[in-house]
């Protein structure tokens, strides 16, 4: 029976060249069998590895854009400017809007531009530097909206999301955010609050991502279609209570429109 070559090198005279310890090809025997071992469970261990690594990038990317969505700059300037917290005055919304009315117009702006940044972040975070896929990409987008929305230092109250939401579909869609913006200055002219123009608003900017968006080939609806429908309705069913808003701004609208209707009769 031959010996393994690691035995038999061992024994070799002196002056003898040493084998190479970097040779290709196993040694056969007991030796082969633990090179076999070894070089299986090394593939095996990068194979982990290069599981691994896209998980934690999505949960690094996740956390982020929570902790990104989490900052309020619409809260943070109530109480330097005003000394008041945003929960508990105005309507209890902790966004852009009741800063408008309880700060002033220039500081609302602030916050809208501060919000919408928060959400254009979170998309860039997750496209340029962790390169996720579009389905991870989007639920990041919503990440930082729920952070928005539900922002830990404080007890889970937060602003709407419309803000948030706007800056994600303007890294996603730029020529569709591009128009909601002009549907946005259309209505925001009509109305004269803020709230009553997004509502209004919203439809055309779920039309512009459909139509901008769609697959080319089938003309199906796109993933970020349903992601701003999903989206829209978050945010509609978490500010179901100022629907009446709405309602009250079209009954007006409506009485407007049938006494100017009268008087050209007249």
């Amino acid at each position: 029976m031959s010996q393994p070559e690691f035995e038999i090198s061992r024994r070799q005279p002196p002056g003898q060249d040493e084998p190479s310890h970097h040779a290709t090809t196993p040694a056969p025997g007991v030796a082969g069998d633990l090179c076999h071992f070894f070089d299986h469970h090394a593939s095996g261990l990068s194979e982990i590895h290069r599981v691994r690594i896209p998980a934690m990038e999505i949960a690094i990317s996740l956390v982020v854009a929570y902790l990104l969505g989490c900052t309020s700059p619409a809260y943070l300037i109530g109480r330097w400017r005003r000394g008041i917290d945003l929960r508990v005055v105005d309507v209890r919304n902790v966004g852009a809007g009741a800063v408008m009315r309880q700060v002033g117009r220039l500081w609302g702006s602030l916050v809208i531009i501060l919000d919408m940044s928060k959400g254009a972040a979170a998309i860039l975070i997750a496209q340029r530097y962790f390169e996720l896929s579009e389905p991870m990409v989007l639920l990041t987008g919503f990440f930082a909206i729920l952070g928005h929305n539900f922002p830990f230092w404080l007890r889970f109250r937060g602003g709407a999301g419309v803000a948030c939401f706007m800056g994600v579909i303007m890294v996603l869609s730029p020529l569709a955010m591009a128009a909601t913006f002009g549907a946005l200055g259309l209505a925001l002219l009509l109305t004269r609050q803020l709230f009553t123009t997004i509502a209004l608003a919203s439809p055309f900017l779920l039309v512009f991502v459909y139509v901008m968006e769609r697959d080319p080939v089938t003309n199906a609806p796109s993933m970020m279609f349903y992601f701003s429908l999903g989206v829209a309705l978050f945010i509609l069913l978490r500010n179901r209570r100022r629907v009446h808003e709405i309602r009250t701004f079209t009954r007006r609208a409506y009485y407007d429109v049938r006494s100017l209707l009268g008087r050209g009769n007249n």
